[in-house]
């Protein structure tokens, strides 16, 4: 097993800095700094516009192959519930160095192509810009940041234990509150309104920061791991664990219905572990252990990737309709995409393992982690083919 972002089970993480000019494992790939207007530009300081990873211009073609992978959920009415999909999209994938920075990535968010955000090991945050990058705060505890989440006029930033709060973008020290001594996921509604799921030594709890303070909202979930969490209003907020999505409603919580496997025993539904959850235009999903991803339909989750094989779905993140699930290089491949009746790799086929994406819009995306070789940082940039 590969290590995984700090969440509940505390992984390590190895430090090893590579030349300006390493390779992805698998697939030749050209990295990429930008100038001051976000262009590319090779080694030699061309302009490289986008750069061919491998990836063909064409239509990849999965689509019209059998994944081998089943899918296991039903049909549903008009194409419109979590096992429906259109072509899987096609993107070309550039790698953007992080020079003299060059280590772990754990979260990313941004608020537009110009202005993305990278939390490092080492609780460094990087910001990605027209510029180029540019290293803006790091953690007082040293510790991974492991979360990113924003608004217009503020931004939120969690490390293993602390979460911090700016309202100039890092420009002065941030106001800091101490939340667990493990958090594993944080996602907001608004500058006065966001979660955070974190571990408090033998218990798990759901955290809400109110504007002033953090505060607990709802503790001992007895649940044996929370690794992230979904907020949406009412307040709908759902947390990822092990064989378990919970719901906690403003007023308590309580586990959602899901229609497991025939033949699964309790504990084989406890080590399932869920690490991620997204709301998208196509519904709600969750991924986790052994490539599995999971769709809610009329309050009850199921299955729409059966899990194979031992390597993890970290994250999922969505524009629209527009859905990707990454993490461990699944079947040789660390990126997914929903298609149609199922789910399939992306071509590009780096040995890498990704932990967070983020969606600057329809046509761009960033997936962040580190190449599974060597534990440096690795951010790949991708463009939507014409």
């Amino acid at each position: 097993m590969v290590l995984k972002r700090p969440r509940g089970h505390g992984a390590g993480v190895r430090r090893v800095l590579l030349p300006l000019t390493v390779l992805l494992a698998g697939c030749p790939q050209q990295v990429v700094v930008l100038d001051d207007a976000g262009v590319g530009l090779d080694a030699s300081g061309s302009d490289s516009g986008v750069v061919d990873t491998g990836v063909p211009e064409q239509d990849s073609g999965v689509a019209e192959q059998d994944s081998g992978i089943a899918d296991s959920g039903s049909p549903t009415d008009a194409g419109e519930g979590p096992d429906a999909g259109g072509r899987p999209p096609s993107f070309t994938w550039t790698r953007v160095s992080l020079g003299t920075f060059d280590r772990t990535v754990y979260a990313v968010w941004g608020r537009s192509r110009g202005e993305v955000y990278l939390g490092t090991s080492a609780g460094i945050l990087l910001r990605l810009g027209g510029g180029g990058l540019e290293r803006l705060w790091q953690s007082p505890s040293n510790f991974d940041i492991v979360a990113i989440w924003g608004t217009p006029t503020r931004m939120f930033v969690a490390d293993r234990s602390n979460l911090y709060v700016s309202d100039d973008g890092f420009a002065t020290p941030p106001t800091a509150y101490s939340v667990g001594w493990s958090i594993g996921g944080m996602h907001g509604l608004s500058d006065d309104l966001v979660y955070l799921v974190a571990e408090q030594n033998s218990s798990r709890g759901l955290y809400r920061f109110n504007g002033t303070a953090v505060e607990e909202v709802a503790s001992d979930l007895q649940v044996a791991s929370v690794n992230g969490v979904l907020a949406e209003p009412g307040p709908q907020v759902r947390i990822a664990s092990n064989g378990r999505v919970v719901l906690y409603d403003g007023v308590g919580t309580r586990d959602e219905a899901a229609d497991w496997p025939p033949g699964w025993s309790t504990a084989t539904i406890a080590n399932f572990f869920i690490y991620d959850i997204e709301a998208t235009g196509a519904g709600r999903f969750a991924v986790g252990s052994q490539g599995g991803i999971l769709g809610q339909e009329q309050g009850t989750w199921h299955f729409v990737r059966d899990p194979s094989g031992s390597d993890d779905f970290e994250t999922i993140a969505s524009v629209g309709d527009t859905i990707l699930a990454a993490g461990e290089p699944i079947g040789g491949h660390p990126i997914w995409w929903r298609g149609p009746q199922g789910w399939f790799p992306d071509p590009y086929a780096g040995n890498d393992v990704v932990f967070d994406a983020w969606f600057a819009d329809g046509d761009q995306v960033f997936v962040v982690g580190f190449p599974r070789s060597s534990s440096t940082g690795l951010v790949l940039r991708g463009d939507r083919d014409p």
